[in-house]
């Protein structure tokens, strides 16, 4: 991979998480530049790795497999970024109440882990659908 498709990959993964973060807001992002630069950075190469791990683990690319190995690999970097980095925190998120009628939705608040499941599930399925774009 040259510099070139490197920057590009990792300018499209901070995009993607900044959108991502923003429909979801459980996630604090720390305040210090560095940390902030770190953890944009940090995740986006989460994003990245997906095709490494699976060239090494000799399994076809395609769009289900991309997904998964994005899904897991973004995973398990928010919760080791929730664990170690300071300013970088992951709370539940709150579903307001809504009512159009015959359907009432109370108010509730999603779990942690099931916040880092859905940032990473959203996240990962909008770099493969961008990724099997950029192929086609």
């Amino acid at each position: 991979m040259n510099l070139r498709k490197l920057f590009y990959s990792m300018f499209v993964g901070i995009l993607i998480l900044g959108f991502t973060f923003n429909l979801f807001n459980g996630v604090t992002l720390p305040e210090d530049m560095f940390y902030l630069v770190a953890a944009y950075g940090g995740l986006s190469l989460a994003l990245m790795l997906h095709s490494n791990m699976l060239t090494f683990l000799t399994v076809r690319k395609v769009f289900i497999t991309k997904l998964m190995s994005m899904f897991i690999i973004l995973g398990l970097f928010l919760i080791f970024f929730d664990m170690v980095m300071p300013g970088f925190v992951v709370t539940g998120f709150e579903i307001k109440s809504f009512s159009s009628g015959f359907l009432t939705i109370e108010q509730y608040t999603v779990d942690k882990y099931a916040t880092i499941a859905l940032i990473s599930v959203t996240a990962a399925a909008i770099a493969s659908a961008l990724d099997y774009l950029k192929e086609e």
